[in-house]
This record gives C-alpha cells, structure tokens and sequence, in this order.
C-alpha cells in the first residue's frame, strides 16, 4: 500500500533517472578534471535520491529541506571558503539578491548602454535578462528550491524536532517588510550607486576585503553577525521559521511581484479546508494567516516549499498550475502528470543545477 500522498516505484525510479540523466547531460561540460566529474556525479546521484524518496513517501517540504540545506553547504564551500583558508575567501560572483536590491541602479546602466552607443557595456542588459529568466525559471518556488541564501535558515529551521515558540503567529504590519527593505534598497542603491543591501545588511559578507577599514568596518561587522544570529540561527532555531527570507530578503519581494508570471501555485479549495490551522504553524516563511485562510487564498509571498501541502490532514492545500490541477490519467501515466510532480522536478533540476555547477567549481580548483 502506497504512504499518503505517495508515488509507485517505477514511477519513483523514473523521476529519479530523469533528473541524473537531465543533471549529467547539464553538468558534464562543467567538470573535466576526473575529481570534478566523481563529485558532480555523486551530487547528481543525490539528487535524484531526494527526488525518488520525495515521490516515494509523498513528503515533499521533508527531503526538500534536505536538498536546499546541502544546497546551502555546498554555496558555503564554494564562496565563503568553508573547507578553506581565509584567503581562498571569494565573493558571489553573481547574486540574485544584490540584483534585486540594486536593480535601478541596473536599470540606469542599461539606459547609459543604449544611449552612450557603448556597445561593449551591453553586459548588464544581457545579465539582466539572464537573470530575470533565472527567476521565472522557479518563479515563487526559487526561495524554496534555489536560493543558496534560502538553505541556510531552512536547514536552522529544521535543527529542532519541535520549536520552542510554539505557535508563533506573525504581526501583521511586519507582513510587507520584505517588500520595504526591497523598495528601500533600491532607491538608496540608487542614490548612493552602491549596493547598499550588501554593504550593510547581508549576514553573509563577513570577509576582510569587502568589510572596509575603522569605524566603518566595526559597524558593518555588528549588522552583519547580528542579523545572521538572529534572522539566520536563532530565530530559524526558536520558531522554526525561516526570519531573512521572510521577513528580510529583498529577493523574495521581488520574486511574489515577478514570481506570478510563473504557472507553479499553491492553492487552497474551499470545499475541503476545514481551517484548522495545521497550514499556518507549518509555513515556514510566515506567508499563512488566519486572514487568508479565512479567505482560502495563499499570499503572493508563498514560495512553494510544500511544507503546508505536507501538513493539511484533508489535502485542501495542493499545488497547482495557475490554481488549477492537471487532468486525471491512469496508472503510471497518471502519477507522473501530477503538478506536485512537475515541481518536484523542475525545482530539483534548477537548485540541483546550480549546485552541480558549485561541486564542479569546487573540485575543479
């Protein structure tokens, strides 16, 4: 008898041979030393083991939590230097959240480009579209599938068997903060031309280069530790929320404005919520309330994790291709044309992508 939510094997094992074969296809150019192709095929062999056990037991939020935590292990291996000396320290050589936070100031240089006739400086037209068609790649579900940033207070989250704030309901005049530090960021960018999300609040550029000197460097030192303990660990660690991509990222306000062009939602159907609130204690990003869930509609801030599709007893919460499911079908044909299947997939080909690509770099040195 299959578990609640599940999938047959065969159904299981071709997800899972999909995503190695798709990873491998993707990441072979990448890895040309021999100790670059073991560890990609290794990480490919994992992903499809998040895929085949996610499919198998039907527990999508559990193993994705798995894979975007490592995600986030192997983006600190890679950038921040984790397994390495201080001056193997590098930073991101492109970040989705330093684009957002800065993106008028892209915008300015696109307009300087065209208008220059400096047909060398199209670079951030071009890294611009490259970028906006990386977030449509996920859409919403790019904070639970792909951010490298997402997997470390994920992973926090998920420490603890049981929070130690129990219950924890968010303020609701904190609910737009995110898209206040993203208009905020933005223009102040703008006005400085500099990335000041980065420069001042982003726990996670704590290197000697980019720090500056004096006073200055003290200050950036005590923002950055304090909003990494905070929003990163213990926050993370008490509630089991997920505090910098709820309640700070930039990113994720920018991606439930764009994020809506994409087809992958979260639905709730009113004929089957019974709103006992099981949804609202499992999001881990704070979006439920009981104001949506009285309206049976989840905010544009939802980023697909699955937690709440795991979480409701009567699957009321399901997820869905602009709020709506795909036709039944019989046996095997019918369990892989199913949208959580369709998110499963793309979310693990994307995130495990980009992952492959840092195990690649990683091992390539």
């Amino acid at each position: 008898m299959l578990p609640q939510g599940g999938k047959s094997k065969p159904a299981s094992f071709l997800l899972a041979a999909a995503l190695v074969v798709a990873l491998a296809a993707a990441g072979y150019p990448l890895s040309r030393a021999g100790s670059a192709q073991a560890a990609f095929s290794a990480w490919a062999i994992f992903v499809g083991a998040v895929g085949f056990l996610t499919m198998r037991t039907g527990r999508t939020g559990r193993w994705r939590s798995l894979f975007f935590s490592c995600l986030a292990l192997v983006f600190l291996a890679g950038f921040k230097g984790l397994f390495s000396s201080r001056a193997a320290v590098q930073e991101v050589s492109f970040c989705p959240i330093a684009t957002a936070s800065t993106f008028l100031n892209h915008v300015h240089q696109i307009v300087l480009a065209l208008t220059s006739g400096a047909w060398r400086e199209w670079l951030p037209l071009s890294a611009g579209v490259f970028w906006l068609l990386g977030t449509l790649s996920l859409g919403r579900a790019w904070c639970s599938w792909g951010c490298f940033y997402g997997g470390i207070d994920d992973g926090m989250s998920h420490v603890l068997r049981r929070p130690l704030l129990n219950r924890f309901r968010l303020p609701p005049f904190l609910r737009d903060l995110p898209a206040a530090v993203l208009i905020a960021s933005m223009v102040l960018s703008l006005a400085a031309a500099l990335p000041i999300f980065c420069l001042w609040v982003c726990p996670l550029k704590l290197t000697t280069e980019f720090l500056g000197q004096g006073a200055e460097r003290v200050a950036r030192e005590i923002v950055f530790v304090s909003v990494g303990i905070v929003a990163l660990v213990a926050f993370p660690l008490l509630a089991k929320k997920r505090a910098f991509c709820g309640l700070i990222c930039p990113f994720g306000a920018w991606q439930s404005l764009v994020g809506g062009l994409h087809p992958f939602r979260v639905t709730i159907s009113p004929d089957r919520c019974t709103a006992c609130g099981l949804c609202i204690d499992a999001c881990p990003t704070m979006v439920l309330s009981d104001k949506s869930l009285a309206v049976k509609k989840i905010p544009a801030y939802c980023n697909a994790c699955g937690e709440c599709v795991d979480a409701c007893p009567v699957g009321a919460a399901s997820f869905t291709l602009w709020g709506r499911g795909l036709p039944n079908h019989p046996g095997l044909l019918g369990e892989l044309l199913d949208v959580r299947v369709l998110v499963l997939f793309t979310g693990l080909l994307v995130g495990g992508s980009l992952g492959g690509a840092m195990v690649a770099r990683i091992f390539s040195r």
